[in-house]
């Protein structure tokens, strides 16, 4: 994969940039493309303490000032650029409560204005620098027909000021009727800069913070792209996503630098435009908790950790809704204090596999739909020896796609009904049991019952009722 400038391309096709997002360059877990027509994001350093991100401002009704709410909280004092025109200083703990205005002059020309020429059925635009293949679509068209306002077309025929648009890539240029103009993005731009002032540190960050004027509704923030470098941030003080406010139209965020945390908990949580993240840049060996960590964001990859699991307790609901995901890092160590794993990765429905994670899951008590609603999960191996309540009798529910379950050491009432089990699957999970009275294990709607080598006696032997 070749490196140019900071630049990372796989084929020809640009999918991470140092220039626009940090001072190191994120780990490329999937191939995300940066849109073209968002402004650069100033290098961000590990040394540094600095939040730098792109902020949608939208229209809003067309009349006010868009109803674009802001708030950020943080411990030692510091300063905000809103990337507008103004500036403002905050004593520490001081939540800062802002509103953008989409009519303000300063944003002038961030949301891409572009004319049309019918006669050549060309886009004009000073300098935009667009190769052949970069994907544009349009929006607030006036006059122009020929273009559906939304849909992503790809230039062709560029040239220093103008280009042509195709529905498919290298295709044949759209036809223009009517000179006219649109822009390419739907809001405006600010660039907001967040830093501590003068002999101060940022310990605590919380994007998570509500500006009441928005209502007491959960809302989604403007955020598209985020640089953070908060490297005296420790403990539980980092928060990033949750249920309160979500960063619903954040596409990547690179964590540049923190201290050593004991909390992930809700880091991307709620956020489903999200399709890049560098790795997370500190060991994760004092985090007890990642509850909620990756829970409906929109990634299909996963970066690995980095150190031991060793104080990990809860991932409780870690991937839930992840709808996207495809693989997940691995636990990596002891995890001997890992005690809560529900609805681990409960709704990853394109996921055909999750970690094996063996005997790393033997002292984890709560595994109740861990792989619950994985509607492509082909094979998952669990060691459910720690269980201790009959109430994880549902780990895999509407999980119908599953044909190996290598479970070992569940001594409680379990369902595999309605899964694609063999025989020789249905077998493996019987021999896989221990001893115990008075215990279910429901095997019904598997084909593997009708096969061949069926031996349900290998349960029943140990205690078991086998229900088909």
């Amino acid at each position: 994969m070749p490196v140019t400038t900071g630049r990372i391309y796989v084929g020809s096709v640009l999918v991470a940039s140092g220039e626009s997002g940090g001072g190191t360059t994120p780990v490329l877990v999937d191939e995300w493309v940066r849109p073209a027509t968002w402004p650069a994001i100033p290098v961000v350093l590990p040394s540094e303490q600095k939040i730098v991100g792109l902020h949608a401002v939208h229209p809003g009704d067309g009349v006010g000032t868009g109803g674009n709410f802001f708030a950020f909280n943080g411990q030692g004092a510091y300063t905000i650029d809103f990337g507008d025109g103004n500036i403002q200083n905050f004593a520490s703990n001081t939540q800062a409560n802002y509103s953008f205005n989409f009519n303000n002059t300063a944003l002038a020309g961030t949301n891409k204005p572009v004319t049309f020429t019918a006669a050549s059925s060309t886009v004009n635009f000073t300098g935009h620098g667009f190769n052949a293949g970069t994907a544009v679509p349009f929006y607030n068209i006036v006059s122009t027909t020929g273009l559906i306002e939304g849909r992503r077309y790809y230039v062709v025929n560029p040239t220093a000021n103008t280009f042509q648009v195709s529905a498919t890539i290298g295709g044949s240029p759209v036809i223009l009727t009517n000179d006219g103009s649109a822009t390419l993005l739907p809001y405006k731009i600010a660039v907001v800069t967040i830093t501590p002032q003068a002999g101060q540190n940022l310990t605590v960050i919380n994007l998570q913070a509500r500006n009441a004027t928005g209502g007491n509704q959960p809302y989604s923030s403007g955020w598209l792209d985020l640089a953070i470098s908060v490297p005296s941030v420790t403990g539980a003080n980092f928060t990033l996503g949750g249920t309160q406010v979500g960063h619903r139209l954040l596409e990547r965020a690179n964590i540049i630098a923190c201290g050593v945390l004991t909390s992930l908990a809700n880091l991307y949580n709620n956020t489903p435009s999200l399709q890049s993240v560098s790795q997370f840049p500190s060991s994760i060996s004092s985090v007890t908790t990642m509850l909620n960590m990756y829970a409906g964001t929109g990634l299909k990859r996963f970066p690995a950790y980095i150190g031991p699991a060793t104080a990990l307790q809860n991932t409780n609901s870690q991937f839930l809704g992840a709808v996207n995901a495809e693989e997940f890092p691995e636990l990596l160590g002891t995890t001997s204090a890992w005690t809560i794993a529900n609805n681990m990765y409960a709704g990853c429905q394109r996921a055909i596999r999750i970690p094996a994670h063996g005997n790393s899951t033997q002292f984890v008590t709560n595994m109740n739909g861990i792989i619950s609603n994985m509607q492509s999960l082909q094979a998952a191996s669990l060691n459910m020896s720690g269980v201790n309540s009959s109430g994880n009798g549902n780990i895999a529910g509407s999980s119908n796609s599953i044909k190996r379950l290598q479970i070992t050491g569940m001594r409680f009432s379990f369902s595999v009904s309605d899964r694609q089990l063999s025989a020789v699957a249905l077998n493996e999970i019987f021999t896989g049991l221990p001893v115990v009275t008075g215990q279910t294990i429901t095997v019904s709607n598997n084909f593997g019952i009708g096969e061949a080598g069926y031996n349900p006696s290998i349960a029943t032997a140990k205690g078991w009722t086998v229900t088909s």
